[in-house]
């Protein structure tokens, strides 16, 4: 039976949990703030100037070619599906994990890299499309924005990060193949940035690996269970009270 003081402690408890497990990745969660204020401003506004509004800060060719520093940074921060709760799920699995492992400085290299990598690959590729007469209005002033690039970046990188060798493998191969999958079916520039944003990921692993030998593996259960004891709470009893 649980007692009437393991009752009262239970929201303390939770509390604590919940901001050491904030604390140990803050900048995915600084992230997901900015994310959820962004996209729930858009989706406030008239959906003609919305859709105006995500024209000019995406980074499709037009505004590439006219201020790229710009939308670079201002796409990373909005979601064109305004599916904001989605990416939780996604940051939760992906991002907490990678900027416990690596650090903070490594995850915000890894996910810089991957969205403007993967986002000049595929700008080059419509500009060759469209030098060539075939790229479209739509195409050249598409709305693209969103986080996938430096999520498929964190997901390539962080599959070197699990615990045994045969895992990391497969896991890697699974995802390119998922990813190449998707562009054979769908030749999209997007997907191809995806498969793009892939190879800068293990590309950055290369780069940064020097500096994660000594880190141990990725293992959700086992920082679970230490942001439990850290917060002062109990993973849970064995068997039944």
């Amino acid at each position: 039976m649980v007692s009437t003081v393991g009752l009262r402690e239970l929201p303390r408890r939770i509390g604590r949990f919940a901001s050491s497990w904030i604390v140990a990745a803050p900048c995915t969660h600084i992230y997901l703030l900015v994310l959820l204020v962004t996209t729930e401003t858009v989706r406030s506004l008239h959906p003609v100037l919305a859709s105006q509004l995500l024209r000019q800060v995406s980074t499709n060719l037009n505004e590439m070619g006219r201020s790229a520093g710009r939308v670079l940074f201002l796409s990373a921060f909005l979601l064109d599906d305004g599916q904001w709760g989605k990416q939780v799920v996604l940051f939760t699995l992906v991002y907490v994990p990678l900027e416990r492992w690596a650090g903070s400085l490594r995850w915000l290299s890894v996910v810089i890299a991957g969205h403007v990598g993967a986002t000049i690959a595929t700008t080059v590729g419509i500009w060759a499309d469209a030098r060539s007469n075939r790229g479209t209005f739509e195409l050249t002033h598409s709305i693209d924005v969103g986080v996938s690039y430096g999520f498929f970046a964190a997901a390539a990188f962080l599959t070197f990060g699990l615990r045994r060798r045969w895992i990391r493998a497969t896991s890697l191969a699974v995802l390119f193949a998922a990813l190449v999958g998707a562009l054979l079916d769908h030749h999209t520039f997007t997907n191809a940035g995806h498969v793009a944003a892939l190879c800068i990921g293990v590309a950055m692993y290369l780069v940064l690996s020097p500096g994660l030998r000594n880190r141990p593996s990725v293992s959700t259960g086992s920082r679970s269970r230490s942001l439990l004891r850290s917060s002062g709470a109990s993973p849970g009893p064995s068997g039944t009270g």
